[in-house]
């Protein structure tokens, strides 16, 4: 097994990374928060994923695409970094981040059946559940409970604790990955499932903690001083925010946030990160921004509340899934146009955004422009079916969004 030149070639991922998840109905495990078991055509993938191992690093999925790496392929889940990279050179991909991050494996702990060592592991995601407290406009109920809900779902909430294999599987992962250097929650919003996490929280050892680094992705509704103070013994504390855009585009596209409470609650982090910081404490406070036709328009103003705030992000991306979401429902002339006003805008600090990436994001948007009639038709099916649960009117809220649309 070609261990070292696959690893450094490849991701690390496969090897020291467990991505677990209570928000599909029945669980799955993966190697990161990227892959596509999702994909038409990966309905193998998907059964394979199903299947929680214990340990969780071990599963079916994770042996079989190790052993891929091995003979030189590359598994069909991961083609999102492939795509991304291909974009441009030093364009942003999880892959070349884990790389930096995490580097190689040693040899001596992968097994040629695909599976490694406990210690191989050093980083665990966990998808607490579908438990949230917004409805974003590209979501569903496997991660949103009341748009679960609103839809009339018969399995309303999927949490973690309710699933005893999962919840089971999480704690003995907690305790055997004796390497673990990063665990990530995110939801749902991983705030509003509190009790599961403290639970998880308090199975690291104390002197483990100083070793560990937590992070989390939070929408920017809740700020916890309980969490908080949980928090505290850790290594290292990570907040990456879910925030896309300002004023009613944020409000309309993560419908049920308030822009207002949104800038309080930033605030009171920021003051928080700041405090702790000057204790000799490593917290950060960052955005991971989606831009989607909701919100790309309002991207100028975004970045200068950015400068403003000094927020910064390495990961602005640009929405996939729902295809109908994606910027090209936009025109060419407008995107060009929003292109030249990015570019001549002085005072986004750059600095801060992984600004390249957004050019090339709109230029691919601006290559990429012809849009089907059926996926501009199911865009307004589902605005309309907004419009109707939710009581607004994109026209009225959104007016320069709605007439360059496509239609």
């Amino acid at each position: 097994m070609k261990t070292k030149e696959n690893i450094g070639q490849y991701c690390p991922a496969l090897y020291k990374s467990v991505f677990i998840t209570a928000n599909a109905r029945d669980g799955r495990i993966n190697p990161c928060c990227v892959y596509e078991d999702w994909q038409p055509g990966h309905e193998d993938l998907r059964e394979k994923a199903k299947q929680i191992a214990t340990p969780l690093h071990n599963s079916i999925l994770l042996k079989d695409d190790r052993k891929t790496v091995a003979e030189g392929k590359i598994p069909k889940g991961c083609r999102w970094c492939i795509k991304e990279e291909a974009k441009s050179e030093g364009h942003y991909s999880y892959r070349k981040d884990m790389i930096r991050k995490w580097g190689s494996v040693p040899e001596e702990w992968i097994n040629t059946d695909g599976s490694v060592s406990d210690l191989a592991v050093e980083k665990l995601d966990i998808r607490l559940g579908n438990v949230c407290n917004l409805m974003c406009q590209f979501c569903g109920g496997h991660n949103s409970h009341l748009i679960a809900k609103e839809a009339g779902e018969k399995e309303i909430l999927r949490r973690v604790i309710d699933n005893p294999d999962i919840f089971d599987s999480i704690i003995d992962a907690i305790k055997r990955y004796e390497n673990l250097k990063e665990i990530n929650f995110a939801g749902g919003e991983p705030l509003f499932m509190k009790k599961e996490l403290l639970i998880i929280l308090d199975k690291l050892k104390h002197k483990r903690k100083k070793e560990i680094t937590v992070k989390f992705i939070s929408n920017a509704t809740i700020y916890d001083r309980e969490i908080l103070e949980t928090l505290e013994p850790f290594k290292k504390i990570v907040f990456d925010f879910s925030i896309d855009a300002t004023g009613r585009s944020l409000e309309i596209a993560r419908w049920g946030s308030n822009w207002n409470d949104t800038q309080m609650i930033m605030t009171q982090y920021l003051r928080w990160q700041d405090t702790l910081n000057e204790r000799g404490k490593k917290i950060t406070c960052s955005l991971v921004p989606t831009l989607s036709v909701f919100t790309i328009l309002d991207c100028p103003q975004l970045f200068e509340w950015m400068t403003d705030m000094q927020l910064t992000t390495e990961c602005v991306t640009f929405m996939e899934q729902p295809n109908e979401q994606q910027i090209n429902m936009l025109p060419v002339d407008v995107l060009q146009e929003l292109k030249q006003k990015l570019l001549d805008n002085t005072y986004i600090d750059r600095s801060l955004i992984n600004f390249n990436d957004v050019i090339v994001g709109i230029d691919e948007a601006i290559k990429n422009n012809d849009v089907s009639r059926e996926t501009i038709d199911k865009f307004w099916k589902w605005n309309s079916y907004a419009e109707q649960k939710r009581n607004y009117k994109l026209q009225d809220e959104l007016p320069e969004l709605y007439s360059k649309l496509k239609k």
